[in-house]
């Protein structure tokens, strides 16, 4: 398909758990930030399989802070195949590169990383050796089987990828999912590691919100969130939040720790876009059925229909929870519901992709009113991820006029002898 786009660009990659971890997160980046325009890159498709799937998490995170304009989509699978370039370097190229990324290029020319260089000109004579022989043998590209990795491929330019994610819920308090909720955050604390009102010890541990109490902007109540809890916390999977301004209700987990502590906890992942003020944000609580996921993966495909009015789909890669198929059982009593419904609304549209350990894709939302999502992207439960290739429905012209009249001819040729001419000239 990419073949169609000339301006646009794919990297593959492939990143191993081991100690080289970190390393390799770099040079990834680095290959990200080589583009200034924020805006180059579309799309990250990742997969993550065995140890891989453990940190999987904290890799689409850190790639989204480098890529905070692109849709990060995938699922967390069994193992899977990459084709990395290994391309063929000039030894002055090779004397341009860092250190870290020679040693990066000698583990994908299949060189010994235990090996040391006393000088970078040795790494680079070592490198330069690899690639002769790679040129030598003929191989534009070598495929790595991944059993224990993060991989997958980074799309920029022109590559027409966007993203949307169904999940299906509804509200504990007004039935139908709405747009909007009466009820809004009046107090609330934002509670970092170390201070006293913070629950939980431990390392890596991130800010939270503890929601106090909620307001009834119908009648003006004040309630407490113990009150909310008592009501809510049987039946409510979800909390949640929609800030001022937002599309849709973010939601997070009703964990028993709401109940311990009586207030509603609300973890971030310590942006600063998490971590600002819930206070004003609308509230609901939401659970999980069957019937809602297969009612709102129709509403997606929907509104996917009417928010690409003048453009096409030229294929699809679906990213289903394997709690939602392939067969039907628990929650869903359809075999395929997801493939089934895309397909029902886009017939004529290829649809791939499998059903995952894990979904990897832009933060589920309850009653958003656009359907494409970017950023926010994190590793979720019980969805459907897709990644669309869409691209403007550009429709010909009934009929071609073609003058090849003789005249017409002798006026094109003559043109094109006046401007060899002009160019003959200033030689």
């Amino acid at each position: 398909m990419f073949a169609s786009f000339p301006n646009a660009e794919v990297v593959p990659f492939a990143i191993n758990y081991g100690p080289q971890l970190e390393e390799d997160i770099q040079s990834i980046k680095q290959i990200i930030h080589q583009k200034t325009d924020e805006r180059w890159w579309k799309a990250m498709i990742v997969y993550a399989c065995g140890h891989g799937s453990s940190f999987a998490e904290t890799f689409v995170s850190t790639m989204q802070q480098s890529l905070p304009n692109a849709a990060i989509v995938g699922g967390i699978c069994a193992g899977g195949y990459v084709s990395k370039s290994t391309g063929s370097k000039t030894r002055d190229e090779l004397s341009q590169m860092t250190t870290r990324q020679l040693k990066n290029l000698n583990r994908s020319l299949g060189g010994d990383v235990n090996q040391t260089f006393v000088e970078k000109s040795e790494l680079v004579d070592h490198v330069y050796q690899l690639c002769q022989v790679q040129q030598q043998s003929s191989q534009a590209s070598s495929v790595i089987h991944c059993e224990d990795t993060v991989f997958g491929v980074i799309l920029g330019g022109d590559a027409p990828v966007k993203s949307m994610v169904s999940r299906g819920v509804e509200s504990v308090l007004q039935g139908q999912v709405q747009p909007t909720s009466p009820f809004v955050v009046e107090t609330v604390e934002l509670a970092r590691p170390g201070d006293d009102a913070y629950l939980f010890r431990g390392d890596d541990l991130k800010p939270m919100h503890m929601i106090h109490r909620i307001r009834d902007t119908e009648t003006g109540k004040l309630i407490a969130a113990a009150e909310m809890i008592n009501q809510v916390a049987q039946s409510a999977d979800f909390i949640g939040l929609k800030r001022p301004g937002s599309d849709g209700f973010e939601l997070h987990m009703m964990t028993p720790y709401c109940q311990m502590a009586q207030q509603f906890l609300i973890m971030t992942n310590g942006s600063q876009e998490e971590i600002t003020t819930l206070r004003n944000a609308e509230i609901d609580f939401f659970k999980l059925t069957g019937d809602a996921c297969l009612a709102d993966m129709d509403t997606t495909v929907s509104k996917l229909k009417e928010q690409t009015t003048g453009e096409r789909i030229l294929g699809a890669v679906m990213y289903s929870c394997n709690g939602r198929g392939p067969q039907r059982g628990g929650l869903i009593a359809e075999a395929m519901a997801d493939a089934t419904r895309f397909s029902k609304g886009f017939p004529d549209v290829p649809c791939l992709g499998f059903y995952a350990g894990g979904e990897i894709g832009p933060l589920a939302l309850a009653g958003n009113e656009k359907v494409f999502q970017t950023g926010r992207v994190a590793v979720q439960g019980f969805t459907a991820v897709f990644a669309l290739f869409i691209v403007p429905d550009v429709e010909p012209p009934e009929s071609y006029h073609l003058d090849d009249s003789e005249n017409n001819v002798w006026k094109f040729v003559q043109s094109r002898l006046d401007k060899s001419t002009t160019m003959s000239d200033s030689i």
